[in-house]
């Protein structure tokens, strides 16, 4: 990590150009890889430059957290966020004690109403002969649940919002055949789940135990129609997966950002406009001295650091004043003579920034200003000015 002389916010820098980088099959314009020689502020900036051109993107959260860690150049970082997220997921989605059963269904994924007990719809009734009307009914194979997990503990920022997922899946049963006797006495064979009748009592360990290894399910399942009228369901385990690895990762997405950030800039602001203190017209150079850019590279470098905000329909700081304070301190005084807006407050609407106060603006008119001054004053004085300006 690069070591500051001074503090950051008196250090300046000048944006590199972005690189085109592919991101599955798009391509997207991001801030050079990051690499330990940068300071903490351009490290920021870079962020600041990814996140808002990749999360716009057509594409799921899981892609652009990658395409972040690889050019954030902290890859480890994003995999371990990415876990923390889904381990609390898979640690409780097998869990009975903390799903809420919906209901139970048979082979061909049709609803068994009367196999659970009066008053209660998640209790299965129990194996035993005699009257089948108070005996578990045949073929109870799937059971649809509901999981309520909350992230909270996950979560640093305030206000954040929805904390808790809540997802519908199925899970398969082992179906086992017991020999049974009727009410009359007759001899029948009852294939069904032969388990526990209050799934509700079955932590984690039980589940894999009892019904995950002999299933050999690994994840949540869903049912699909069954093919060419065969009568018995299709498993789907990968849409459903899919489908909860995307919705967990949305709920995360701007903790996972924000704990990104916070490792790559710590203590640095997470505003994408603090970027804005440190660009300035005078520079210093590799050799220590200070180099005076055009105002024309100038006004580019300012519109290159405020790319992350830049769309944004109201602006926390004016880009304008910030364009203002960074001009070089030799022509302040001569800019505040040919623009006397100078110290007007600009309105921080976007649409405002862009177009009536944006700095091309203040940059046209100073330009002019100077321009049409040169011919009536010193040639001398204002060619040392026109230099540096233009």
């Amino acid at each position: 990590m690069t070591v500051l002389s001074k503090p950051a916010h008196e250090m300046t820098f000048v944006p590199r150009p972005l690189v085109v980088v592919q991101v599955g099959r798009l391509q997207v314009s991001l801030y050079p890889v990051v690499d330990p020689s940068m300071p903490v502020f351009e490290r920021a900036h870079a962020f600041q430059v990814a996140k808002s051109a990749l999360e716009v993107l057509p594409i799921d959260k899981r892609q652009i957290l990658d395409a972040l860690g690889a050019q954030l150049n902290c890859s480890a970082i994003v995999d371990g966020l990415v876990h923390d997220w889904r381990y609390l997921f898979d640690s409780t989605r097998y869990d009975f004690t903390q799903l809420t059963i919906v209901s139970f269904h048979n082979s061909a994924g049709a609803q068994i109403n009367n196999t659970t007990i009066a008053g209660n719809a998640t209790i299965l009734l129990p194996v035993i002969d005699g009257n089948l009307a108070n005996c578990r009914q045949p073929d109870v194979r799937f059971v649809r649940v509901m999981s309520n997990v909350d992230f909270s503990s996950l979560v640093r920022l305030p206000a954040y919002g929805p904390v808790v997922l809540r997802v519908g899946f199925y899970i398969e049963l082992p179906q086992t055949t017991v020999g049974m006797t009727n009410g009359a006495g007759v001899a029948y064979q009852l294939t069904t789940w032969h388990g526990a009748a209050d799934l509700s009592t079955l932590v984690s360990d039980d589940v894999r135990t009892l019904i995950l290894e002999p299933c050999l399910q690994d994840g949540p399942i869903l049912l699909r129609p069954a093919d060419f009228n065969l009568g018995e369901v299709n498993i789907d385990s990968t849409t459903i997966r899919e489908t909860i690895a995307g919705k967990v990762l949305s709920l995360g997405f701007r903790q996972i950002c924000s704990s990104i950030f916070m490792q790559l800039c710590p203590g640095y602001s997470d505003q994408p406009y603090a970027v804005l203190e440190h660009i300035r017209q005078t520079t210093m150079g590799s050799d220590g001295q200070p180099v005076t850019a055009s105002v024309v590279e100038y006004y580019q470098r300012m519109l290159n650091a405020a790319r992350p905000f830049y769309p944004d329909q109201t602006y926390a700081i004016s880009v304008c004043d910030r364009f203002i304070q960074g001009l070089a301190p030799t022509l302040i005084p001569a800019f505040r003579r040919y623009y006397p807006m100078h110290s007007a407050v600009h309105n921080l609407s976007g649409a405002y920034q862009r177009r009536e106060g944006a700095a091309q603006r203040i940059c046209d008119e100073s330009s002019r200003g100077v321009g049409h001054s040169a011919k009536a004053q010193s040639r001398e004085y204002w060619r040392r000015i026109v230099v540096r300006w233009t």
